[in-house]
């Protein structure tokens, strides 16, 4: 096995190109959390895997779940997508297992078929039970919080609750216009910067009512689509 793992470093190297536009990493491998890898000094995020993050209830124990399951070896197959300065795509360990598919049925993570389909089938009942338990403690907790305002779906990432309970700002911009209303027309009280997470409220159609899910603190600069101040979170996660 380890001549194997060898010959595939030497042939694979860091990343070459595969078939249908995709790359292949390989390589040493460490974990970030439980949906977020590294592949030979590579940070790569798992596409259609939603784990809790370190910080949250059963974060820990999916990244330690990971760790389990990555081992010191991976090898990814990227989409070409960017999330947050961080490839996307799909990784087998040394073994051959799908890591995305092993932490999935070892229920320390739900499918996100918003962004991919392949892990559906895997999703445990008993980890959306729980996800649906957290998201409802997480929802009463917030519920009293005042909303910042709407903000539109498809500009956020991992949003499809329960599977994916929290959202976070994803915008190809500088940041997320904040509305009175949930529509575009309506007047826009404040925008967060890419990376900003918070919680839904509410829905309607394509926009969520958002909490914030942590403090906010101005960044002194200004959305140049709205002429509003840019806040992001004080204690930020990029």
């Amino acid at each position: 096995m380890k001549q194997t793992r060898v010959l595939m470093l030497l042939l694979l190297a860091a990343c070459t190109p595969s078939a249908g536009g995709m790359s292949i990493v390989a390589g040493a491998a460490d974990v970030i959390d439980g949906d977020t890898v590294v592949v030979a000094g590579r940070h790569v995020r798992l596409k259609g895997v939603d784990a809790p993050e370190t910080w949250m209830t059963g974060g820990p124990e999916a990244t330690a779940a990971m760790r389990a399951i990555v081992g010191d070896w991976l090898s990814c197959d990227l989409t070409g997508e960017k999330t947050w300065r961080r490839d996307v795509g799909f990784c087998r360990n040394a073994q051959g297992q799908d890591i995305g598919e092993e932490i999935i049925r070892g229920g320390w993570a739900l499918a996100c078929p918003h962004y991919s389909v392949r892990y559906v089938e895997f999703e445990q009942p008993e980890a959306r039970a729980i996800a649906l338990a957290v998201l409802a403690l997480t929802s009463a907790a917030h519920a009293q919080a005042a909303p910042l305002g709407w903000v539109f779906l498809p500009y956020t990432q991992c949003m499809d609750p329960p599977r994916c309970s929290m959202g976070v700002v994803s915008v190809q911009a500088d940041g997320l216009n904040v509305r009175v209303a949930p529509d575009g027309a309506s007047p826009a009280v404040m925008a967060l910067t890419n990376g900003t997470p918070f919680y839904p409220v509410d829905k309607q159609g394509n926009w969520l009512l958002a909490v914030p899910a942590c403090d906010l603190t101005p960044t002194f600069a200004w959305s140049w689509t709205a002429g509003v101040p840019l806040a992001r979170c004080w204690v930020y996660f990029p």
